[in-house]
């Protein structure tokens, strides 16, 4: 019975022995461990949120784009009405005030337009510098412990040459 538990005593000791430089691991750089597959969906999610956050900007901009050459297909078929009509209805102050409306328009959606197109480029800003973290493995850099030089024991010879003031 004695010999019985010096064995599991001895196995879960040589078990501990096996698992300790795996633990110790973990604590210091648990991204080191697991699948690549869940790495990669860590790494691909803020690049998900990023290309979600470029294609909102970039719906934004169309939206604004699509406005404004509404309202100058509107002028341009008022100007060809009015060189084949003549001025007949009213057709130039027709004109004049798709042409005042236009004007509005775009000083309206200048800000959005320029804000739109800040943020796509700091997106795109982004996003590159993203890839180029996870090409570069830096997404969780791991721990490195050096010792330094506070730390380490003076060679004899260093010790000895302090001792005696011939410090060179």
């Amino acid at each position: 019975m004695k010999v019985m538990k010096y064995r599991v005593a001895f196995a879960t000791l040589m078990l501990v022995s096996f698992a300790a430089p795996s633990l110790a691991q973990f604590e210091i750089s648990p991204s080191h461990f697991g699948d690549g597959d869940a790495s990669a969906a860590r790494a691909a999610a803020p690049q998900q949120q990023i290309q979600r956050k470029i294609a909102e900007q970039k719906t934004i901009l169309a939206d604004c784009q699509t406005r404004i050459q509404v309202k100058s297909d509107e002028i341009a078929a008022v100007t060809e009405d009015l060189g084949v009509r003549g001025n007949e209805a009213g057709q130039a102050e027709a004109l004049w005030i798709h042409q005042r409306e236009l004007e509005s328009l775009r000083a309206e959606l200048a800000p959005q337009i320029s804000t739109a197109k800040a943020i796509l480029a700091s997106l795109q800003t982004e996003i590159t510098d993203l890839a180029a973290k996870v090409e570069s493995g830096s997404q969780h850099p791991a721990v490195k412990v050096r010792p330094t030089s506070a730390h380490r024991k003076p060679s004899p010879a260093t010790s000895m040459r302090a001792a005696l003031g011939t410090e060179e």
